[in-house]
């Protein structure tokens, strides 16, 4: 669902720039903003909806939906890189001192003994399936 709403993104935010790059300018500035523009009016005194715009503006709902569903989606999946980075530090240092505490471990840092090392040959035997 992520790859394909990341897909969709992307197209219609090329689409939405295409879109508003070949749209020609209005050259009205603020008045057009505040109704004082005359371009593309009925006698009615509203706009007519031209292809570009109703484009530009369906595509520009596209862009902020895909927006907000991806921030969701992202924010539901996980947190940052150094968050995993630090839970990966922690969890490897619990599981060294629990080796340590079971014997497997010796007393230089990562390094087994002989012994314990056969232990844990034995130990693994045990765990695993007979074939």
């Amino acid at each position: 669902m992520y790859i394909f709403l990341l897909v969709v993104h992307v197209i219609v935010s090329l689409f939405l720039i295409f879109i508003v790059l070949i749209q020609s300018a209005k050259g009205e500035g603020l008045s057009d903003v505040f109704g004082g523009g005359s371009s593309q009016t009925t006698i009615f005194g509203t706009r007519t909806g031209t292809f570009l715009t109703k484009a530009t503006t369906g595509s520009a709902i596209v862009f902020m939906i895909t927006c907000l569903s991806l921030a969701f989606i992202s924010r539901k999946e996980g947190g940052s890189v150094v968050q995993k980075e630090l839970v990966k530090e922690q969890v490897g240092k619990k599981v060294e001192q629990i080796m340590k505490e079971k014997g497997i471990l010796g007393e230089e840092e990562g390094a087994p003994t002989a012994s314990n090392r056969e232990q844990a040959d034995a130990q693994e035997q045990e765990v695993l399936p007979k074939e």
